[in-house]
């Protein structure tokens, strides 16, 4: 028998192998099964086998497995080695081992499927699809809730330590109750990375795909920092923010309608900052008011594209770039107005295969 050798390509010649395959036969069972649909291609294994090329597209894995007539995970990782580190992206920066990886590909056999070789290769696309998106997408929350403790934490700092360095009672007094809204913008921001999180698990849930219990406890152990904190719950933090802002109907914030959540913002934002430029005297209190007032209005809009896009960050920033400039304060954080970026993964992965 054959020595397994090392690598991808050396798993794939090994596999080859054991099924009794030569290349010339692997070719022609893929242009068999493929039904002439991106076929896999006799330079591109012997090159994969040979170690000259490295990788495989999403096409060429799928094309290789109908070959094989194998799962694409057994070709993607070493399943001799199940506890092993996968090595493979997206996976490995969770910290998944093959065996985990080869769970979230539950097909025995490319036969079992049942279908024509067109709708397997669909089929088995939008999952890898889906997978690689999701799994992209949680790895980027963990990294996001990681630096949210970081970025709370500093602002807290910055507040407090300009609360106690202040050279009038009045300026003391401003920044001291900047200390609420802080709060309340990273309890709204945080609750917002939750949902996400949340989102992403449904999505591959309704696929039928399933994230271990442990990278699960991993990633929800990338929030346990708020516990320790005095953020609020996500409800408390709206009514507390409706409160800060003297808002008489605080589901204006909450509504679905982004036209009207727009006009809140851009309202709220004008008027906040008018009456600092009408207050000459205490000029610098309310425009610190307003600097975080603003923040938290537009961390409420971040997971809507719609109103992001009809905010003006360039004048808000020029308006506020007092108190962000010469204080340290980081300058209004835009969230993300890209439509995508709080697309389900599932729709995503389905807008992936409309071909």
């Amino acid at each position: 028998m054959r020595k397994r050798s090392e690598g991808l390509g050396g798993r794939i010649a090994w596999l080859r192998h054991l099924s009794g395959l030569s290349v010339e036969d692997v070719v022609a069972a893929s242009e068999r099964k493929s039904a002439g649909v991106n076929p896999l291609k006799e330079s591109t294994l012997r090159n994969l086998e040979s170690g000259r090329k490295k990788d495989l597209s999403l096409a060429e894995l799928v094309a290789l497995s109908a070959a094989l007539d194998l799962p694409p995970a057994l070709l993607v990782v070493d399943f001799l080695r199940p506890f092993d580190a996968s090595g493979v992206e997206p996976f490995d920066r969770l910290g998944m081992t093959n065996r985990e990886v080869m769970a979230l590909f539950p097909i025995g056999s490319w036969d079992e499927i049942g279908h024509g070789a067109g709708y397997k290769m669909k089929q088995l696309v939008g999952k890898a699809v889906l997978i690689e998106n999701s799994l992209s997408e949680l790895s980027f929350v963990m990294r996001s809730g990681q630096n949210m403790q970081f970025k709370y934490e500093d602002l807290r700092l910055i507040v407090k330590r300009r609360a106690v360095t202040s050279s009038s009672e009045d300026i003391r007094q401003a920044w001291e109750e900047q200390l609420t809204a802080a709060d309340v913008l990273f309890s709204i921001r945080l609750y917002h990375l939750r949902s996400r999180h949340q989102g992403i698990l449904d999505g591959m849930a309704s696929m039928g795909v399933s994230i271990p219990e442990r990278i699960k406890e991993k990633l929800c152990g990338v929030f346990s920092w708020s516990d320790e904190t005095s953020l609020l719950p996500y409800d408390k933090a709206m009514s507390r923010l409706a409160n800060l802002l003297d808002l008489s109907d605080e589901h204006a914030l909450k509504g679905d309608d982004d036209s009207k959540l727009a006009r809140v913002i851009i309202g709220n934002a004008g008027r906040l900052l008018g009456e600092a430029k009408r207050n000459v005297r205490r000029r610098f209190p309310h425009l610190l008011r307003a600097y975080f007032m603003i923040s938290c209005l537009i961390a409420v809009a971040e997971d809507r594209p719609e109103v992001m896009s009809r905010i003006d960050f360039f004048n808000l920033d020029r308006a506020l770039r007092e108190v962000t400039w010469t204080c340290g304060l980081p300058s209004i954080e835009k969230g993300c107005s890209d439509a995508d970026y709080y697309e389900e993964p599932l729709s995503r992965a389905s807008n992936a295969l409309s071909w």
